[in-house]
Order: structure tokens, then sequence, then C-alpha cells
């Protein structure tokens, strides 16, 4: 029988055709392997994670971020790294009871979101038949208009606002969101847990990007970040999904 060295497996699996006619990069048949950036490699077989959990309390979500694994059981949540053997609780009744979760709820939510990318300040300027713009300078204006009246300018300032960190975001949709930020890869990650901030936290006035974080999350359920932004399903959708049943949160600092 022939034999011959392949360097990529980028065609993937094709039977349709004789060995004859397969491409350099393509294969006849595999089993229990896995096609990752045109190198086969074999599926392990699965690994029993249970250990160290409660038993009898329902399971709301089982989620892998990067190296991690996270669980929700009855409002509760743990976490650990593939490689380790060790459950570490993030928050139940004995750590952090005000970040439980409700125990009822039949999913938890999850969705990791990168840090902000675009952190200048931004300004609103209104302009009146013919008055001009005030403190523009180091600006970017994108004017539109109003009804033929009034002009509206949308202003990046000089200013950098703080940067919001890469996090990963917890629903039930009944409860405010807990943030969940991780500082690292290793083994025993660092890392801290938060409510979101709400609307009334949100900070106001003139520095208001100086004075807080301006951040809030609303309470939903499903959750896809895309193009800087957050968007989450409302939490009262009644199964005949509406547009206005998405709503967002601009994840960079505005």
């Amino acid at each position: 029988m022939a034999s011959y060295s392949q360097t990529s497996f980028l065609g993937g699996m094709n039977m349709a055709v004789d060995d004859s006619r397969l491409t350099d990069d393509e294969y006849s048949f595999a089993m229990n392997v896995r096609n990752r950036f045109g190198e086969l490699k074999p599926v392990k077989r699965p690994l029993a994670i249970d250990a160290g959990l409660t038993a009898d309390q329902r399971c709301q979500g089982v989620y892998t971020v990067g190296d991690f694994i996270l669980i929700f059981q009855s409002g509760n949540a743990k976490f650990k790294h593939r490689l380790a053997d060790t459950w570490i609780t993030l928050w139940d009744d004995s750590t952090e009871p005000t970040l439980r979760l409700d125990e009822g709820a039949d999913f938890v939510y999850v969705q990791a979101v990168p840090c902000s990318y675009q952190n200048l300040i931004k300004k609103h300027n209104y302009l009146i038949e013919a008055d001009s713009f005030t403190d523009t300078e180091g600006m970017v204006d994108e004017t539109i208009a109003n009804g033929g009246e009034r002009l509206f300018s949308f202003s990046y300032k000089s200013q950098h606002a703080s940067r919001s960190p890469a996090s990963i975001v917890v629903q039930d949709g009944i409860n405010q969101p807990n943030l969940i930020v991780l500082n690292t890869n290793n083994l025993e990650a660092p890392l801290s847990v938060r409510k979101c901030q709400t609307y009334a936290d949100y900070p106001a006035g003139d520095q208001a990007p100086l004075n807080g974080t301006r951040e809030y999350v609303p309470i939903g359920k499903q959750m896809m970040y895309f193009a800087g932004k957050l968007f989450i399903i409302s939490s009262d959708v009644d199964g005949n999904f509406k547009a206005d049943d998405v709503f967002c949160w601009q994840t960079v600092y505005n």
C-alpha cells in the first residue's frame, strides 16, 4: 500500500470521490477526530466534572469561557479551570447571598463581553437656527438636521474615560445581573464578582465620565455581543418575538 506525508487537512473529509481524486488537503475518512487549524487531533473521552458539586440541586446552566467552566445550580454559582480538580464557589448563601440568582429560574444566561475599545468622552451639542456650536475643539462633529429647525451634534472630546474590563454578564431574567471579571487564565485565577450597575447608578452631569463608571445593564435573558454593544432579550417576552423585545447596553463609555 502506498503511503505519503500530508501536512494540511483544511479541505476536510470527502467520501464522495475515490481516494485517488482527493485534493492535497482532503482526507477520505476519519472517526473520533477534530479538524482544527488544518490539523487532525483525536477527540478525548468525555470528562466527568460532577465531583464536588452539590447533589439534588437544579442545574440552570453549564458554560465554558476560555479555559474556565461555569456551573449554576439553584441560584448558586461555581467555577473551575478545565485542568483543575476542585470547584471554587463564586457565590452562594454562605459567601455572597446578595449575588444569588433566582433558584426557581429555568435557565441562567451568560455572555462574555470584551473590554471597551472606545474610551473617549462624548458630548451632545444642539444648534438652534444660526447659533454656533460650543466647545468643539478636539472634537469630531457628526451633525444631522432635526425637522429643519434644530441641529444635533454627537461629538468625541479629547478627554479619556476609564476603560471597562473584559467580563462575563450573568442573567436569570429576574434579578439585576451579575458581572464576573476574570483577571488571568492561571489555575488559581483571581477574579471579582459584583452586581452590574443599574440605571440609577449611571453618573449624571458634565463630569459624569470622570466621576464614575458609565455602565448599566438591564434585567433580561439571552444576550449577544456585537459591534461594541450587548444586545439583551427582554425578560417579559411572551413567546411572540418582536423588535421591541430587544434592548442593548453599550459597553463602551459614552
